[in-house]
C-alpha cells in the first residue's frame, strides 16, 4: 500500500512532531502522546478510510501514547473503542494499572472511555481501528477485558477481514465506506458474543440486538414447520448455530423455548376461536407440533390442562 505520510525525509527533531500533526488530521481523534526517544523516532504511515472508520497500519520507534477519557468525551464522532492488531514487534498497554503484552498475531480491544497508555518495545507494526462502542455490543468489563490470540475463536476472521480492508483500492473503500463499516463492527460484536462466557444483555441499537429482531420475525413465519431447526434458523440468518444460541442466551431465553412458545401461542388461539372447527391433531399438525401426543404434553406443562378441556373452559367463557 502507497505511503500516505512518512517521517524519514524530516531531521530526527522533527520527525515526531511532523507525524503527531499528521496524523491527528488524518484520523480526526486525538493523538497526545510523548515520544520515548524523540531524537529516534520515524514513522511510516498508510491506510484508508472505510466510512468513519479509518484504517492505519503504523511503523515506528519506541514511543509512548495516551488517551484520555477527556480527549475522548470532548467531540461525539471520535471513536469510544480500538482494536489493536499487532503484526509484527511487540506492545506493552497499560489501562488502570492493569498490564498487557501483545505479541506478533494477538489482537485486543480497548475501551477508551479509560485511560490507555501504550509503549511499542522496539519497532514495531500495529494495526489500529477506531470503533464505535455502542455498534459492538456486548462490549463489557475492564478495558483490557478483550484479548485474543492467534486461532482464537472468531479471530482468524477478523484479521482475515481487516486484512482484505486494507488490500483494497481507496476508491472502492470509499464507494462502499458505510457497509464494510458496518460489517467489520458486527464481525467484532460476533467475536465478542462468542467469546464471552456470560451471556450479557444487549444494546438496543447494535446490530447484534437487530439480528436477533430478525431472527425472531423470521421465527413468527416459519414456526409451523415441524422440521424445523436451528440450523436451519442460523443459515437464514447467515449466523453460525453457536452465534445464534448466544444471541437467545443474551434475552435468558433458548432458541427451542422461543420457537415452542410461539407454536403454544398460535395453539391458544386456535382453541380460544369458537369459529375454528379443526380437530386437536390438526391444530397440533398446523402449529409445528410433530404429532397430537407431543402436543398434549407440551400444552398441559404450559397451561395445567390437556388442550380439549382448555377448549371446553374457552367456548364457555365465550
Amino acid at each position: 500500500m502507497e505511503a500516505l505520510f512518512s517521517t524519514e525525509s524530516f531531521a530526527p527533531q522533527e520527525r515526531f512532531e511532523r507525524w503527531s500533526e499528521a496524523f491527528v488530521q488524518a484520523s480526526g481523534w486525538p493523538f497526545p502522546a510523548d515520544p520515548l526517544e524523540p531524537a529516534r523516532f520515524q514513522a511510516k504511515v498508510t491506510g484508508a478510510l472505510v466510512g468513519a472508520t479509518p484504517l492505519l497500519a503504523q511503523r515506528a520507534s519506541p514511543y509512548r501514547l495516551r488517551y484520555g477519557k477527556r480527549e475522548i468525551s470532548a467531540a461525539q464522532d471520535r471513536p469510544t473503542a480500538l482494536l489493536l492488531l499487532c503484526q509484527a514487534g511487540e506492545l506493552r498497554i497499560e489501562a488502570k494499572g492493569e498490564w498487557l503484552r501483545l505479541r506478533p498475531g494477538e489482537m485486543v480491544l480497548l475501551d477508551l472511555a479509560q485511560p490507555i497508555v501504550c509503549h511499542t518495545l522496539g519497532e514495531s507494526h500495529t494495526l489500529k481501528i477506531p470503533l464505535d462502542r455502542g455498534r459492538i455490543s456486548p462490549f463489557r468489563g475492564p478495558p483490557l477485558a478483550r484479548h485474543w490470540r492467534p486461532g482464537e475463536g472468531l479471530m482468524p476472521l477478523v484479521t482475515a477481514y481487516v486484512g482484505a480492508l486494507t488490500r483494497l483500492p481507496r476508491e472502492e473503500l470509499a464507494r462502499h465506506g458505510a457497509l464494510l463499516s458496518e460489517q467489520l463492527h458486527a464481525l467484532v460484536g460476533s467475536a465478542l458474543l462468542q467469546d464471552s462466557p456470560e451471556p450479557q444483555a444487549l444494546e438496543p441499537h447494535s446490530l447484534a440486538a437487530a439480528r436477533l429482531v430478525w431472527i425472531e420475525r423470521w421465527l413468527d413465519n416459519h414456526y409451523a414447520r415441524a422440521s424445523l431447526t436451528a440450523e436451519q434458523a442460523a443459515q437464514a440468518a447467515g449466523i453460525s448455530v453457536r452465534y445464534l444460541h448466544r444471541l437467545f442466551e443474551t434475552r435468558g431465553t433458548t432458541f427451542s423455548a422461543s420457537l415452542q412458545s410461539r407454536r403454544l401461542a398460535a395453539a391458544k388461539s386456535a382453541l380460544e376461536n369458537p369459529a375454528d372447527t379443526r380437530t386437536l391433531t390438526v391444530i397440533a399438525h398446523d402449529c409445528g407440533f410433530c404429532d397430537g401426543a407431543h402436543f398434549s404434553r407440551v400444552f398441559r406443562a404450559a397451561f395445567g390442562m390437556a388442550p380439549s378441556d382448555y377448549r371446553i373452559q374457552a367456548l364457555l367463557r365465550k
